[in-house]
């Protein structure tokens, strides 16, 4: 994310201006590279309070008791323009349980975004889930395919929004 603010800094946008040959600033980077942190910044802060809100309402949802049926870390690469490989790693976990007398399947952990993050931090998390282990699974009294396994809220977009959106603004105010 802060390599394309980077790569934006770096462009110019001109106008030619007519009769004149001026060039003017179309958008200037003082203004673009701000405006696209503060903007990415709010949809952080977005993604968290609806998360918050959709935890918030789990709370009075009914619970079933479901069991493990596997636990895994899943890992995602990704390769930049240098050649040089990333790699996330995020926990899945797959479960069932029972809401009068259906069997479901699920393998949604908590609301927000995925977990995702170094290999360890993964399997720590794996490990709180082993194969065959029984777990308490909160879902929605009308659509009971919906659930979860916890109801808390990763912090991780509520800061990464507000730093983003104090970042815009001391960029604007140091480049204005």
């Amino acid at each position: 994310m802060l390599l394309a603010a980077y790569a934006i800094v770096s462009l110019s946008y001109t106008m030619e201006l007519s009769g004149g040959g001026r060039n003017m600033p179309v958008l200037s980077t003082n203004i673009i590279i701000p405006l696209i942190l503060i903007i990415i910044g709010l949809v952080m802060l977005f993604i968290y309070f609806r998360s918050l809100l959709q935890a918030r309402a789990s709370e009075g949802w009914p619970t079933a008791q479901g069991t493990v049926l596997e636990s895994w870390v899943r890992r995602s690469s990704s390769t930049d323009s240098d050649g040089g490989t990333s790699h996330r790693y995020y926990p899945e976990v797959r479960y069932q349980y029972q809401v009068m007398g259906r069997e479901f399947q699920g393998d949604r952990m908590a609301f927000g975004p995925r977990q995702r993050g170094n290999r360890s931090a993964a399997e720590k998390v794996v490990a709180g889930y082993p194969a065959g282990e029984s777990v308490t699974v909160y879902y929605q009294p009308d659509q009971p395919a919906s659930a979860i396994l916890e109801r808390s809220v990763p912090k991780m977009p509520l800061f990464s929004g507000i730093l983003l959106i104090l970042m815009g603004i001391f960029i604007y105010i140091r480049w204005g």
